[in-house]
């Protein structure tokens, strides 16, 4: 009768481990996938920063051409400011 016992409880244990096996299997498929469609969220916010900084470079590049046309009006004006005086004298 122990014999018979233990070799039940034996049994008993390894079905319910290999239930508990299972189960940790299953969690950590779910892991799994969770952590796939978190690497597909930070993937579309790296494009989304990649963007950004596309559209900072080119706001970038318009400033320098606006500061390079502003300087060419400045010395424009500071020509005809100086033959303006010429033609005074």
């Amino acid at each position: 009768m122990q014999e018979k016992l233990s070799t039940v409880l034996r049994k008993s244990v390894a079905f319910l481990m290999q239930g508990d096996a299972l189960a940790l299997q299953g969690h950590a498929l779910a892991l799994y996938w969770d952590a796939m469609a978190l690497q597909g969220h930070a993937l579309a916010l790296y494009w989304d920063a990649m963007a950004l900084q596309r559209d900072a470079l080119t706001l970038y590049w318009d400033a320098m051409a606006l500061q390079r046309d502003a300087l060419t009006l400045y010395w424009d004006a500071m020509a005809l400011q100086g033959i303006a005086k010429f033609n005074l004298l």
